[in-house]
């Protein structure tokens, strides 16, 4: 088992034991770069209009600034939801212009926590992700998905 994925194993046992919504949404915001590194997280509500809940590095968020606009409509663009997504402003496009308003010359990694009508937003803003980089983030997602229920 790589250290990645030891990291990633030790990062959703510790979710398991958070008390409450705001710790957790701290862990998967800020403490699962400790797995994959990335430059920002967000965290959104996708069922029905996709909502802004928070963002790594912050306390407070603004749900309706410059941040949550760029992302809202890169969202609306690709129809992203329930499915995994990957993004680059490399890739030419509409979708590669909208996610250049979040952050420009960024890769994005969509990814739906399963049965909670939530997704985690994972950019990285050099270098892109590899394969196992999002293997390893969409496995945390699934796993921080069943730790929502229970709240």
């Amino acid at each position: 088992m790589s250290a990645t994925s030891q990291t990633a194993l030790k990062l959703l046992a510790a979710a398991g034991q958070l008390a409450g919504a705001a710790e957790l949404r701290f862990c998967m915001l800020n403490r699962t770069l400790l797995a994959v590194p990335y430059d920002r997280a967000s965290l959104w509500r996708t069922d029905g209009r996709p909502r802004l809940l928070g963002v790594s590095g912050t306390e407070r968020h603004d749900a309706k600034g410059s941040f949550a606009r760029a992302w809202t409509g890169l969202l609306r663009a690709s129809g992203a939801g329930a499915e995994r997504r990957r993004w680059s402003t490399a890739s030419g496009g509409e979708d590669a212009r909208l996610l250049a308003a979040v952050a420009p010359e960024a890769d994005a990694l969509w990814l739906p926590l399963p049965g909670t009508g939530m997704a985690l937003a994972v950019e990285r803003w050099s270098g892109g992700f590899a394969d196992e980089d999002e293997a390893v983030l969409a496995d945390m997602a699934g796993g921080f998905a069943p730790r929502w229920g229970g709240l």
